[in-house]
């Protein structure tokens, strides 16, 4: 029977603890300052499936380095949000606050924890050391891995349940969402149909993609290991965010389309296989 004062880890079935990992959990859980922490993911490190979907979640680990750091280091609120694996848990916190929240809570129940756990007034802070994990198979899973996320954070934000104090943070993510188709035809749109903007605007979206850019090639950074693939590989590796960038924000798009327009696959939680010995059997067979 868990006791108040121990720690939870939650992972998903593929994640793999690391040495810096245990190490910055142990850490935080020395420190007992904050009742929940997380650190960064990436998926890099072992066997990749599929080059396009870990070059595109390269976005993901210099989210993990950015927003989530500085939210969870700084604010000590994940009011972005934070992820489903890596959660590290006190057993009293959680044990008051449980994961059974109903049909709000069932899509994103990482999020909806988070949001529940701020409006009790728990504090959260970020530890040192990645975990590894791997990315998506293939672009299928890879935009309903996506759409799920926006459903069940647009769930979330909707949900009267959590106060405006707490979710302010995902107001923002739902208006980049809802704007996310206008905002990406304009990519392709400007060359051909330019319109005259004022030099703030033309300033200000400069800067938004220059930081978009940005999150691809830290993430890439902190992603791919130099000593084992040699400068050359490494260089190409960070350079290889910015040429998918195009193909990946469209796919991220059209998940956004799925999920909050068309409402495809609604109220459905979508598992994402990443079972590798399946798939060495089946291409056996």
């Amino acid at each position: 029977m868990l006791q108040s004062s121990d720690w939870i880890i939650h992972l998903d079935e593929e994640t793999l603890l690391t040495k810096d990992s245990l190490t910055g959990v142990i850490n935080f859980v020395t420190e007992g300052q904050h009742s929940f922490g997380q650190g960064v993911i990436t998926y890099a490190n072992e066997e990749i499936q599929s080059w396009f979907t870990t070059i595109a979640d390269t976005v993901r680990v210099g989210m993990d380095y950015g927003i989530i750091r500085f939210s969870l280091s700084y604010l000590h609120r994940p009011y972005f949000s934070w992820k489903g694996s890596y959660v590290v848990a006190n057993a009293g916190a959680e044990l008051k606050l449980t994961w059974d929240h109903g049909p709000e809570g069932s899509i994103a129940e990482d999020c909806y924890m988070a949001m529940l756990a701020m409006r009790e007034g728990y504090t959260f802070d970020f530890i040192e050391g990645d975990m590894w994990e791997k990315s998506t198979f293939n672009v299928k899973d890879f935009m309903k891995q996506r759409s799920r996320w926006v459903q069940g954070i647009f769930k979330v934000f909707k949900c009267r349940e959590i106060p405006w104090r707490c979710k302010w943070g995902l107001s923002i993510m739902v208006f980049a969402w809802l704007t996310m188709p206008f905002t990406t035809s304009n990519i392709f749109l400007a060359g051909i149909c330019p319109i005259p903007t004022p030099q703030w605007l033309d300033f200000l979206m400069g800067f938004i993609g220059s930081v978009f850019m940005l999150m691809y090639v830290v993430g890439a950074m902190k992603s791919f290991n130099i000593k084992r693939l040699g400068i050359t590989r490494y260089v190409l590796l960070l350079l290889a965010p910015l040429i998918i960038m195009p193909l990946s924000v469209l796919v991220e798009t059209v998940s956004v389309i799925n999920a909050m327009y068309l409402g495809l696959n609604k109220n459905s939680f979508y598992v994402v296989k990443k079972d590798t010995v399946q798939l060495i059997n089946s291409n056996v067979v």
